[in-house]
Order: C-alpha cells, then structure tokens, then sequence
C-alpha cells in the first residue's frame, strides 16, 4: 500500500532549509566551522557513478512506506542536509566548538544557546585519519506560525535518517522520518 509519504516529507524537510535568509560566507573565505553542505557536496560528487542503492523507510505519523532505489542523482538525495549550514555570516561567532577523543578517533560538537540560530548541535566523528565517521545535527525552529524539530545522523558507511516533529499554529504536530541505508 502506498500511502505518498515522500512528497510530504521532502516539503516537511526542505521547508526547514529556507527558513534562514542570511548568506553564507563567500566561497573563497575560509569556514570556521564545519562546511556541512561541502562535505555532502563532496559525497554526492563521489557517490554519482556508484552501484549503490538505498533501502528507504518514509513514515509520517506512524503510517510507512518502503522503497528501494538507485538515487539520480546523489546532489538531490543529499539536499535535505542543505539547511545544517552553521557557516552564514551572522553565525560566525556564536557556536561553542567542544573537541573531545572518543573511540572512533575525534568529536567536535558545536552547539549554541541563542534562539534565534535554528541550528541548535553539529556533532562530527572523525578516525584518526580524519575521515567522517557520523555527522549528527538538530535544529529546532520555533515562531508564532512554526514549532518545528529535526535531527538528522548520517554515518558513511551505512546510510542516513533524518526525524522530526512540526506543527502549523499549534495544531496536534506531524511526526515524520526518512531512515536510509546504503546497499549494493
């Protein structure tokens, strides 16, 4: 049964990416914090020419649907990640940069405190080598019309998911989810 859960959750996700109308920094400046739509730029740039497929599980309050892929693009299936740019120029600043050794080699998690910054945590797991080994982030958007929260966790080596809950004037929220694992 096939219950279009897709279209809804891509307009419940990329709703978030334009909620901020500051512009990044110029492409020739150097980032101070992590360049999350580089690195998925990057990603989907090696990604474009490769066997792998997707599993997906689409769920909008509690209502799922499957779906096994090959992206047609990776530059597209990675845009959800887009609004996780902590990098904007009125940003600069004000997100503290915690670095601690975990068994996976590296976390740096960058958080702030400031109601007005949506992008609430960025944690990266590096290896020692300094390969990504997850990319974890929440945002939380809250205004007179909006309460929205979403957490995203991408980890290389096996996929992606991205939750959240939204609600339109305090009407009873919609929970959604995107869970996608990589396969050959």
């Amino acid at each position: 049964m096939r219950f279009g859960l897709k279209p809804i959750l891509l307009i419940f996700i990329l709703g978030f990416a334009g909620c901020q109308s500051d512009s990044n920094l110029t492409s020739g400046a150097a980032k101070p914090y992590f360049d999350v739509p580089g690195y998925f730029s990057e990603a989907a740039s090696s990604m474009q020419n490769s066997e792998i497929w997707l599993k997906k599980t689409y769920s909008v309050d509690g209502k799922q649907e499957y779906k096994r892929s090959k992206p047609a693009s990776w530059q597209e299936e990675f845009a959800i990640f887009s609004s996780i740019d902590i990098n904007k120029s009125s940003f600069i600043g004000k997100y503290q940069i915690d670095t601690t050794s975990v068994p996976e080699g590296i976390q740096t998690r960058y958080s702030c405190n400031d109601p007005k910054l949506p992008v609430k945590s960025l944690t990266i797991v590096e290896d020692s080598l300094g390969n990504i080994e997850s990319i974890e982030a929440v945002k939380l958007d809250h205004s007179i019309v909006l309460d929205s929260e979403v957490r995203w966790q991408y980890i290389p080596s096996l996929g992606y998911t991205v939750s959240g809950k939204r609600s339109i004037n305090n009407l009873a929220p919609t929970v959604f989810s995107v869970s996608a694992i990589f396969a050959n």
